[in-house]
């Protein structure tokens, strides 16, 4: 992105990006049973933390902007670091793009807040095998325009459920999709 002092490619040419066709290969069905795995998950992480700010009730985009600069902050709390924030790529935006405590691993990371309604599914529910496989399609696209294929990457889902002027509680899945890793060919 220019302008903004760094070397990471983001959007880069709107055809012929890495990942087109990951549903024809078969990544559809590997990251339903990911989704299966992630949707039941005993290991999720939750934690409360104190709103600075109430948010008013039915004002969903200004909810998500602040789930999504909250989780953010509680990522870099947890040691990570924040590369961008609303990543464009030729298929979409990625709310948080991170590098992982372990220095290496590149984090994709969907954001999904709401204020919690009883009997209403929590807000990490909303991410479906069509949502993963566009967000591994975007994170091919950024794996081949920034040469990370020999880095671990993955994908994470923070929910977040947020009552109005309340306390949110945040819940981080760690790995719902983890892409393959290749090595450098030798010569």
């Amino acid at each position: 992105m220019s302008g903004s002092g760094s070397h990471l490619q983001v959007a880069q040419g709107a055809s012929g990006h890495a990942g087109a066709g990951l549903a024809r290969r078969g990544i559809a069905s590997v990251i339903d049973a990911q989704v299966r795995r992630f949707v039941g998950a005993a290991s999720l992480i939750a934690a409360k933390f104190i709103s600075s700010k109430p948010l008013r009730r039915g004002d969903h985009h200004k909810l998500g902007d602040a789930g999504e600069a909250y989780a953010a902050k509680w990522l870099r709390g947890q040691g990570y670091t924040i590369l961008r924030r609303n990543a464009h790529t030729p298929t979409g935006e990625i709310d948080i793009l991170a590098r992982a405590p372990d220095k290496r691993t590149i984090v994709v990371v969907e954001v999904k807040t709401r204020e919690p309604i009883a009997g209403r599914p929590r807000p990490e529910r909303q991410v479906d095998p069509a949502k993963l496989v566009k967000l591994a399609t975007m994170l091919a696209h950024l794996t081949k325009a920034n040469g990370w294929h020999d880095r671990p990457r993955r994908i994470d889902v923070i929910g977040i459920d947020w009552p109005a002027g309340g306390e949110p509680e945040l819940r981080h899945h760690v790995g719902v999709f983890v892409a393959k890793t290749h090595s450098p060919k030798a010569r």
